[in-house]
């Protein structure tokens, strides 16, 4: 009996080992890759966002401005610089990322605005707008400010800025004109609470160096 017991244990046991190898899954072939594998090395990467082409209004105003420049600065007597003054500063015009915006980079040498005065800006176009956009920021303020809406005029671009200095209210109105391959300038006008405008101050921009032939986004140059 025992020996009978003994042998039906040892067949259930043989017969439970072999069920368990028969449900074992098969090893995967390491000589043939899974079809997920395939699906990784075969799959195309997305494609890229294709580049806005910068418009014709920017592309306008980079051939009018984009180089190296000295700059001499002639401030007239006003509320806000009683001797009024002169100076000399450095700038440099820059296309953007993609070419879509125009950067400026601004430092005075000597003058009334002093010479440790820094100012960066950047325009871009606006087409809801039908003109340019900038915004402005300097060593001479913690806030950075928003321009208006500038716009061609014959051979001149105007823009009006409203802001506040000192706790007064005053519009802007610069004026660049003159463009040239030597260079150009621009004209400030200023109203301080809504009175007549009236001129404050004159910068003259000369090239250094030959206008590029075709300027070229700071980004995209190696």
């Amino acid at each position: 009996m025992r020996l009978a017991r003994l042998l039906l244990v040892l067949c259930c046991a043989v017969s439970l080992i072999a069920v368990a190898q028969e449900k074992k899954p098969a090893a995967p072939d390491k000589g043939k890759p899974a079809a997920a594998d395939k699906q990784k090395k075969t799959a195309k990467p997305p494609a890229a966002m294709p580049a806005m082409k910068p418009s014709p209004e920017i592309q306008k105003m980079a051939k009018s401005l984009v180089g190296n420049y000295t700059t001499k600065e002639t401030h007239d007597p006003g509320p806000f610089m009683p001797t009024g003054g002169t100076g000399v500063g450095e700038a440099k015009f820059t296309l953007g990322p993609g070419g879509n915006s125009i950067i400026e980079s601004y430092q005075s040498k000597s003058g009334p605005m002093g010479s440790r005065f820094r100012g960066h800006g950047v325009v871009w176009y606006d087409a809801k707008a039908g003109g340019y956009r900038s915004v402005w920021c300097d060593s001479m303020s913690p806030m950075c400010e928003v321009g208006g809406v500038s716009k061609w005029d014959g051979d001149k671009l105007t823009g009006t800025t409203d802001s506040e200095m000192m706790g007064k209210k005053v519009s802007y109105r610069e004026t660049m004109s003159g463009f040239s391959p030597e260079g150009f300038k621009m004209d400030m006008e200023m109203s301080v609470e809504g009175s007549p405008m009236k001129h404050v101050m004159t910068i003259e921009y000369a090239r250094v160096g030959a206008a590029p032939a075709a300027a070229k986004p700071a980004a995209e140059k190696k």
